[in-house]
C-alpha cells in the first residue's frame, strides 16, 4: 500500500516539530536549573564568606585578648595605686612621725603635686609656684610650640639609630609614608 507523499511530508514535519519541542523543553529545563543554581550560589558564597570571616575574627580575638586582659589588669592596678597615692603617708610635723597628707581633700591631685615640684620655687619646707614660675614655663612652652611648627612637613631618615639625612617631604610623600606606616601597623 502506497502512502501519499503529502502524508509522509506531514508526518516528517510533525516529527521535526516534536523534536524541536523536546529540544526547547530540555533547553528550558537546563536554563531553569542554571537559574536555581545561580540563585543559591550567592547565598552559599555569603555563608562561606561569613564562616571564613568568623574564623579570622576568632583568631584575631585570640591574639588580642591576652593583651587586653593584661591592659585591663594594669589599669585596675594603676587605679588602686592612684587611690592609695591620694592619701600619702609622709613624715610631717615636729616629731617627723608619718601621718596622712590628703591631697585630694585639698583639691590637689598627685600630678599637680609633681608639677609643683617641677616648676615651683623651693622655699623653706617645700615648694611654692609663683607667677614668675608660671610665666617662665609659659614662655618655654610657646618657644617649644614655635619650634614644633617649624618642623612640620620635615622628614628625618634614621638607620641603625643614626641620622642619615633630612628633607622637606611633599604632600605626595606624606600620603605614601602614612599609608605604608598604616599598612605595616595593620600587618603587625
Amino acid at each position: 500500500m502506497d502512502v501519499p507523499d503529502n502524508l509522509i511530508g506531514r508526518r516528517k514535519s510533525r516529527i521535526e516539530a516534536s523534536e524541536s519541542v523536546s529540544a526547547a523543553k530540555a533547553a528550558c529545563k537546563a536554563l531553569s536549573d542554571e537559574l536555581s543554581a545561580t540563585k543559591s550560589d550567592p547565598a552559599r558564597a555569603e555563608r562561606s564568606a561569613n564562616e571564613a570571616a568568623l574564623s579570622v575574627v576568632i583568631e584575631e580575638a585570640g591574639r588580642i585578648s591576652p593583651r587586653l586582659d593584661a591592659a585591663k589588669r594594669e589599669a585596675w592596678q594603676l587605679a588602686y595605686q592612684l587611690r592609695g597615692l591620694s592619701e600619702l603617708w609622709l613624715p610631717t610635723g615636729l616629731d617627723q612621725a608619718p601621718r596622712p597628707i590628703r591631697l585630694a581633700q585639698r583639691g590637689i591631685g598627685l600630678q599637680d603635686a609633681e608639677l609643683i615640684v617641677q616648676i615651683g620655687t623651693e622655699v623653706e619646707g617645700g615648694y611654692l609656684v609663683l607667677v614668675k614660675d608660671y610665666q617662665e614655663v609659659e614662655r618655654q612652652v610657646k618657644e617649644f610650640l614655635a619650634r614644633c611648627r617649624l618642623v612640620v612637613g620635615k622628614r628625618l631618615i634614621v638607620a641603625d639609630g643614626q641620622i642619615v639625612t633630612a628633607y622637606h617631604a611633599s604632600r605626595k610623600h606624606h600620603r605614601r609614608l602614612l599609608r605604608n606606616a598604616h599598612e605595616s601597623d595593620l600587618c603587625e
